[in-house]
């Protein structure tokens, strides 16, 4: 050992380079989890007794999730006018335990009119199998666009099938 330690000394003396330190890999990041894709379909009422009926789905991550359903609200009629509803919500969720908290955006039509909707959701999730689970929701709007037919704020429970895909 001490030999060896002067032969590099007496080797960097002489101008000749260090030998080179050994090269150590970087450490790896652990792989992040698969996506767990789901497809959602359920139902439910306003408090002003409105139905509706919504097919989505959602890409999960650890606890967060992406979604999109569609709801395709039952025909109102409003002073004799038959009133239809569509809408396409958007949310990203946040997973706690069996609740997730949401915020949302909506966007469709009620009747001819345009509609814009901004709200927030809380959920219960009851997992049934591996792959399949209830989700209770209630889900809180502030209407953007105002119609004659709709009231600007709006409540709804739902209940939602959830299956997972993949």
């Amino acid at each position: 050992m001490h030999l060896a330690l002067v032969a590099v000394l007496a080797g960097s003396a002489a101008g000749d380079p260090l030998p080179a330190e050994p090269v150590v890999p970087a450490p790896r990041a652990p792989p992040l989890p698969p996506l767990v894709v789901e497809v959602l379909a359920g139902g439910g009422l306003n408090f002003q007794g409105a139905e509706a009926g919504a097919i989505g789905m959602r890409v999960m991550r650890r606890a967060w999730s992406v979604g999109l359903d569609l709801e395709v609200a039952a025909p109102e009629t409003h002073e004799g006018v038959d009133v239809w509803r569509g809408a396409v919500t958007a949310s990203a969720c946040r997973h706690l335990s069996l609740l997730a908290l949401c915020p949302m955006a909506q966007a469709g039509f009620v009747h001819s009119d345009p509609l814009v909707a901004f709200g927030a959701r809380l959920a219960l999730e009851l997992q049934i199998t591996r792959r399949l689970a209830v989700r209770l929701r209630f889900d809180e709007r502030v209407r953007a666009t105002s119609a004659a037919y709709i009231d600007r704020f709006e409540s709804w429970l739902a209940a939602d099938l959830v299956v997972r895909v993949r």
